[in-house]
């Protein structure tokens, strides 16, 4: 066991050992701007950051800016991260929540480092989405970190979903799923060593 927390703590320090500067909001008065909202469920620990003006598909981690989102496994308040009047298209169950301003019509990379456990299994996510934000748009990051089904050794999920929030009525939305421009390898996966590490 203190093995096996070792390598989970070494694998989480390795991706983001050095901390980012802080983001810029801009300001929504004088640009072109999408709203973001980053959901996790209780008990997911996670923070998250932004990369832009980025070709390659292979993710600089230390290129970017931290995100006005960060959770932990304890605490069950509810959702205490920024907000700033965004719709809310599911109204079900406890999430950490964090909402921002983003700039728009430009290719974005965000970037999330989150976990999980249960005390039988430790799930550690490392994904990033790149996509172009149309302005005067709403998105939704959610991120998901499952466990192993009894039945299969692969089905642990890492998941982070990109999804606009629609409006479908009065004070209705949904959530429809954003197809990313292109997929982005990020420190730590398998494909790294492959595809990016020189």
């Amino acid at each position: 066991m203190r093995f096996s927390l070792s390598l989970f703590v070494i694998f989480i320090l390795s991706g983001c050992g050095t901390s980012l500067p802080k983001f810029t909001e801009p300001d929504p008065s004088n640009m072109h701007v999408v709203r973001m909202r980053i959901s996790s469920p209780i008990g997911v620990s996670a923070n998250a950051s932004i990369h832009q003006n980025s070709t390659n598909s292979c993710l600089n981690f230390q290129d970017g800016f931290e995100l006005p989102f960060k959770s932990s496994t304890s605490g069950f308040g509810g959702p205490s991260k920024k907000l700033i009047g965004m719709p809310h298209p599911d109204t079900s169950g406890v999430r950490n929540i964090g909402e921002m301003y983003l700039p728009a019509d430009d290719d974005i990379t965000i970037y999330a480092s989150f976990s999980n456990s249960n005390g039988m299994y430790r799930v550690n996510c490392r994904q990033s989405v790149k996509f172009s934000p149309k302005k005067n748009h709403d998105y939704q990051i959610d991120l998901v970190a499952g466990f192993p089904a009894k039945t299969s050794a692969n089905a642990n999920s890492c998941r982070l979903i990109l999804s606009e929030i629609k409006e479908i009525g009065i004070a209705k939305w949904e959530l429809t799923e954003v197809t990313p421009v292109t997929a982005v390898v990020v420190p730590g996966s398998p494909l790294w060593d492959l595809t990016c590490k020189k």
